[in-house]
């Protein structure tokens, strides 16, 4: 009985009440926090609810400020690196290419290619990505071509980094024409092209300098004693493309080709640079030089190519070999010829190249892209001397749109999963590469005799 009341006292049932209160509290507050509060009842509960509201919605228009800021400021100016970034953060699709380069049944290699994907994003290009691809073919040695692979794109980069957009000009009446409007655009069309040739030639320019004050071993001036007629003889042909999601560029000096597949069709891109083509003939014959007939139409009898970066002989004016010593159509070997010219280079006064005769002037096209473009095909003469660009292209084609992968794969098909060429059991890693693999392989199969260098641009997914 008295343990009964002490269980009962009125201490035992007011702690009992409390807890009964807490507990119907607690499940009050869980049952309301499971609900959005409404603003009033925030207000009610919280009454600095109003500062702190209007301390944060400052805080989000500050932040707000700062980014339309901070896109402003990245879409007017270029980064510290000099690249220039995009405002929009929408990834850009890397060019699917493929390249193959071999020495074939030549003795040297002189053949180098370049490839630049990304290579900058300047303000000619709507601060889009400009992708970068070369082919050079040297001759008398391959360290002009190596030079040229070395620094060609560093120059490009530059020379398209000085240039900027033409301001546009400014419309005072809102009522223009549509010829007007077609007008102006075509003019600003004709503007934007002619930036573009003048950053091509520009970049040769610079690149032919550099080749002609560098010997083969490096040294730059020529004081490093090697044989002069060596370092003369030395030079390359340069066919250079730039990429851009609107236009392809092509910069060609020599017999190096660049060819786009459009629908079906191998349109040129480029001209060969050969002693007997007309204009070029007439070109040589007017600056007082001459193109004899040695194995094919020759420069003073020597170079196959009319334009060449680094080319250098010596005394404008004197021809080395006349058509009476090769009656019988001899091949003369390099050497032999630099054997039979020592004795002229050393009795010769001054140090004159003959850049008139051979020049380092690029010629250049400026082509939009279409929706119809299949594949850029750029390769050395190795592949061009047996293989026609229709043919070239035809291959390239099939080669391509065999089992298309999905688009979004696109981005990683330059690492992506091997593909096997049956017929010779070897691995490529795309079939850009597979393209350029079988060109020359058919190349060497019609007894190609130089080195061949190939680059296949997939264009349907670059």
């Amino acid at each position: 009985m008295l343990k009964h009341e002490e269980e009962d006292s009125p201490e035992k049932c007011r702690e009992r009440r409390r807890r009964r209160i807490e507990m119907r509290r607690l499940a009050a507050i869980s049952a309301a926090s499971s609900q959005p509060p409404t603003p009033s009842q925030n207000r009610k509960e919280n009454p600095n609810w109003a500062d702190c509201s209007s301390a944060v919605s400052k805080r989000i228009r500050t932040a707000e400020n700062s980014d339309l800021q901070a896109t402003a400021a990245s879409s007017s100016s270029p980064s510290s690196s000099g690249d220039y970034r995009e405002a929009s953060s929408e990834p850009e699709r890397k060019p699917v290419f493929g390249t193959m380069s071999v020495a074939g049944r030549s003795r040297e290699m002189e053949d180098a290619i370049a490839v630049r994907t990304r290579l900058c994003r300047p303000e000619i290009s709507g601060r889009r990505s400009v992708h970068f691809f070369a082919v050079f073919d040297g001759h008398g040695g391959p360290h002009v071509a190596a030079l040229c692979r070395e620094r060609m794109h560093v120059f490009v980069k530059e020379e398209l980094k000085r240039v900027g957009l033409r301001g546009e000009s400014e419309s005072g009446s809102g009522n223009r024409s549509s010829k007007e409007e077609h007008d102006e655009e075509e003019e600003e069309e004709e503007g934007l092209e002619e930036r573009w040739r003048r950053v091509m030639r520009k970049s040769f320019e610079r690149m032919d300098a550099v080749a002609l004050s560098t010997c083969a071993c490096g040294c730059v001036g020529y004081k490093c004693g090697c044989h002069l007629v060596e370092v003369a003889l030395g030079g390359s042909t340069a066919v250079v493309a730039l990429l851009t999601p609107d236009h392809i560029v092509v910069a060609n000096c020599g017999d190096s080709r660049a060819v786009l597949c459009r629908g079906g069709v191998a349109i040129p891109l480029s001209q060969d640079h050969k002693p007997d083509r007309s204009d070029e003939l007439a070109r040589i014959e007017a600056a007082g030089g001459r193109v004899i007939s040695v194995n094919g139409a020759r420069v003073a009898g020597i170079l196959a190519m009319s334009r060449a970066i680094g080319q250098s002989l010596k005394r404008p004016g004197t021809v080395l070999f006349s058509e009476e010593n090769f009656q019988y159509n001899e091949v003369v070997p390099l050497r032999t010829f630099i054997l039979s010219f020592d004795h002229y280079c050393g009795s010769a006064g001054g140090d004159k190249y003959l850049k008139p005769f051979v020049t380092s002037e690029p010629e250049i096209t400026f082509t939009k892209r279409e929706p119809e473009d299949e594949c850029l095909i750029l390769a050395s003469d190795g592949l061009w001397d047996v293989l026609s660009s229709e043919l070239a292209c035809d291959v390239a084609r099939e080669c391509l749109r065999e089992v298309t992968p999905a688009p979004d794969a696109a981005i990683d098909l330059n690492s992506g999963p091997r593909i096997e060429d049956e017929g010779a059991g070897a691995l490529y890693p795309s079939r850009s590469v597979l393209a350029a693999a079988l060109l020359t392989r058919l190349a060497l199969g019609r007894k190609s005799s130089d080195n061949i260098s190939v680059i296949v641009v997939d264009l349907k997914k670059s």
